[in-house]
């Protein structure tokens, strides 16, 4: 590098200040397209998946996403030993449903438009708590998450929904306020299984209200 003249700084044109500055912008932008998301750690998501069919193999296991961390199958199911071995390794929790004809629809009649992709028993503990009060029709769908901003941000930018984080009783009445919520997401990082619960109470009586 070129030692700088003190005693006579160098007049800097204006315009090579722009066209200097220009490229740093399109360096930036360039480096910003270029980021994967999916490719971050950090970004990674669990995920519950159903098999409905009776027989389990191998091959069915394979096919799973890599981010498939539960698995409802059918309560007569038969896993054979390699399937087996398989979930085993990946550490891939399985749950049997009531259902034996429709794995899926069982699932689903459980818990409603309650959703917990990365601990789906919650959801259907919460359905079936809601159940009990006689608040099981909801109108609104809600999601019990581990990471709320993160999934926030899918709903909104991926699904187009109005939706709002909440952890408390307090949030749920302050954000129907200022927004008409389709989908609110649960921050099970600050709310216990009872918690979540009154959380989602609210929320069944509020639309039973209209409020």
């Amino acid at each position: 590098m070129a030692a700088i003249d003190t005693q006579h700084p160098m007049t800097v044109d204006p315009s090579e200040i722009k066209k200097i500055a220009r490229q740093v912008i399109a360096q930036l932008r360039a480096s910003a397209s270029s980021f994967d998301p999916a490719s971050q750690p950090t970004q990674t998501k669990q995920t519950a998946r159903v098999i409905e069919e009776k027989v389990i193999s191998v091959h069915l296991i394979d096919e799973l996403p890599e981010t498939t961390s539960q698995l409802f199958v059918r309560s007569d199911a038969v896993i054979t030993p390699a399937a087996i071995d398989e979930v085993k390794r990946r550490q891939i929790e399985i749950n049997r449903t009531a259902d034996d004809h429709n794995s899926k629809s069982s699932v689903e009649k459980i818990t409603g438009r309650i959703i917990d992709a990365r601990q789906p028993k919650r959801a259907v503990a919460v359905a079936a708590q809601l159940k009990s009060r006689g608040l099981e029709r909801l109108q609104h769908q809600i999601i019990l998450s581990d990471k709320p901003a993160q999934d926030l941000h899918q709903l909104i930018s991926e699904q187009g929904e109005v939706a709002a984080v909440a952890g408390s009783l307090e949030e749920i009445s302050r954000f129907s306020k200022e927004l008409a919520v389709t989908t609110w997401v649960l921050d099970m990082k600050r709310l216990n299984l009872t918690a979540a619960v009154n959380v989602a109470a609210r929320i069944a009586r509020m639309e039973k209200s209209g409020k």
